[in-house]
């Protein structure tokens, strides 16, 4: 029997692009999963769309605003798949993503987290409007090699891993921001073998809604300082990364 995947997708105020996020979820052709929602205390119309779900792989949690490291916290938590992703409640995977990447774990046994290409969707300023589509990868190449990653992070938002590898890492994501980049690395600290799928399967929307614009560039420079260092002084432990 295949194995259970869940999706969490943490979700705050994005009433223009849940439907079209969720579309696509359910629209995979990898059927054995769990979709888990988390609602951040959303205050526009997101609540109301979330309750004409009827597909009973769908599960939907909510909290007061604490943020998107929260929600992955709350999801995971939750979660009862072997596989586990997440996806943000503003992008798009393509009907194939998880079948595809569920077949990369399922084929071999030594990797531990795959990941694929996007493509990149620029919006007007209403959110609503795609102007053009670039390859996400345009200027950075996104084959695995651990330095990229610790100096780009270099492996965009659709990916896959066993459960026991976040286990292994430590479950809890950080506060926003940045959680997804500091997960990843303790997981390639934690020994996790990562394999780049050269696929386009899904699309990253661009937008004035996005919280990472809010982002402090001084805190995400001091974020990838740190980072780097660690990585620096596990090589010159002389650990492979």
């Amino acid at each position: 029997m295949s194995k259970k995947v869940s999706i969490i997708m943490p979700t705050y105020n994005y009433e223009k692009f849940i439907e079209s996020a969720l579309t696509g979820i359910l629209k995979q052709t990898y059927t054995n999963f769990e979709l888990i929602i988390v609602d951040d205390g959303s205050t526009d119309n997101t609540w109301e769309i979330l309750k004409t779900i009827k597909d009973e792989r769908v599960k939907i949690l909510t909290k007061e605003h604490s943020g998107i490291g929260k929600s992955l916290n709350l999801g995971f938590e939750n979660a009862t798949g072997e596989y586990e992703t997440w996806t943000a409640a503003d992008d798009l995977l393509y009907s194939t993503a998880i079948e595809e990447m569920v077949n990369v774990l399922e084929t071999n046994p030594k990797i531990d987290f795959v990941y694929t290409r996007c493509e990149l969707g620029i919006m007007d300023e209403t959110g609503l409007e795609e102007r053009y589509r670039i390859p996400y990868d345009q200027k950075i190449s996104m084959e695995w090699n651990p330095k990229t990653f610790y100096d780009e992070f270099n492996i965009g938002i659709i990916w896959l891993w066993r459960k026991n590898l976040r286990i292994k890492a430590g479950s809890d994501y950080i506060p926003t921001p940045c959680e997804d980049y500091e997960m990843t690395t303790r997981m390639i600290e934690a020994g996790g073998k990562f394999y780049h799928l050269p696929k386009i399967l899904g699309w990253r929307r661009i937008h004035n809604l996005a919280s990472v614009k809010s982002l402090s560039e001084e805190y995400t420079k001091d974020l990838i300082q740190r980072m780097q260092k660690k990585r620096n002084f596990l090589q010159n432990k002389g650990e492979r990364i």
